[in-house]
């Protein structure tokens, strides 16, 4: 591992600059640059493996990459977009396992550690140390990944594609970012209020997760062009971060319990556990805690209405 890799910070990509002006497939690329550049630094610190924010930050970008690929799609005809999708997805089947592991690890350690008295911290000690070695094997499959053959194909093919294309609009109907930005996510609004309005308080903890992932998608587009709009586009983003933010807490919570009932199975002598039981209370309290607040969130919205490109 070279020194650099051991000195540099994980960071965060959330807006590409583009101008308003710009063709559809000159904003394309400047995207698909940014949020690669992005990928590239913080696979960096992910191979090292000291600091979970770089594969948080490493995965995130897989995925923003992946939706402006989606966006903008279309103006590449010529590419085969759809293969770098496929990878990119791979890539965050993989990083996801290994963040799963870090977010319940952090849980374990900064908050449900101190819920536990002298006597039962034995068994919560063993059941930590068990999602420690999860957490190195998770980390060895990142790093087998990211050392493939398949890896580097994608990183090589996906950088001379970037490097091979122009903004040149030649035989394609030209439009500005501006046009599509409006019309993609005014479409992507209205669809998402429509879902949400067919969920109640007994939603299944599936179908709030699969909202969830279409509050990700979305933001993640509007991120993409929200420098060129409007101050209705940020309350939109607003707005869905924190959405996002409840319902990923509330997933947290729910494949907590998962993961408890999956270790008990094959630990049975910890099933009547003291520690295991307070630990299953605090998750399934957590969970309780941010339905409650996801829903006290989307009902305070459920009558807000966007007006897309105004200041």
């Amino acid at each position: 591992m070279n020194r650099e890799a051991e000195t540099i910070d994980p960071e965060p990509a959330k807006s590409p600059r583009l101008a308003g002006d710009m063709s559809c497939r000159e904003a394309a690329l400047r995207s698909f640059d940014f949020y690669f550049r992005n990928f590239l630094w913080n696979e960096k610190g992910a191979r090292i493996g000291k600091d979970p924010e770089f594969l948080h930050y490493l995965r995130v970008a897989s995925k923003r990459l992946r939706v402006a690929l989606t966006v903008f799609e279309k103006y590449f005809p010529e590419d085969d977009i759809p293969r770098y999708k496929m990878e990119l997805k791979s890539l965050a089947q993989i990083f996801g396992k290994a963040r799963d592991t870090d977010v319940y690890l952090e849980f374990l350690n900064n908050k449900a550690a101190k819920t536990m008295h002298l006597k039962e911290l034995e068994v919560f000690n063993k059941y930590r140390n068990f999602f420690l070695r999860r957490k190195k094997f998770r980390q060895k499959a990142v790093l087998k990944k990211l050392d493939s053959e398949d890896y580097k194909r994608f990183v090589e093919g996906f950088t001379n594609f970037i490097s091979r294309s122009s903004a040149s609009e030649d035989g394609m109907p030209v439009s500005t970012v501006t046009e599509i930005s409006d019309r993609e996510i005014r479409t992507k609004v209205e669809e998402l209020m429509e879902h949400s309005g067919k969920l109640n308080r007994k939603a299944s903890d599936s179908k709030l997760h699969k909202f969830r992932i279409k509050c990700r998608k979305l933001r993640y587009k509007v991120e993409i062009f929200l420098n060129i709009a409007g101050s209705n586009w940020e309350k939109l983003d607003r707005m869905l971060i924190e959405l996002q933010h409840s319902l990923g807490s509330h997933h947290d919570a729910v494949t907590a319990g998962e993961k408890l009932n999956s270790y008990i199975r094959t630990h049975k002598e910890h099933s009547k556990s003291r520690a295991l039981k307070k630990l299953r209370e605090l998750q399934e309290k957590q969970a309780l805690k941010f339905r409650k607040c996801f829903f006290i969130q989307l009902r305070s919205r459920a009558e807000i209405t966007f007006t897309f490109g105004g200041p």
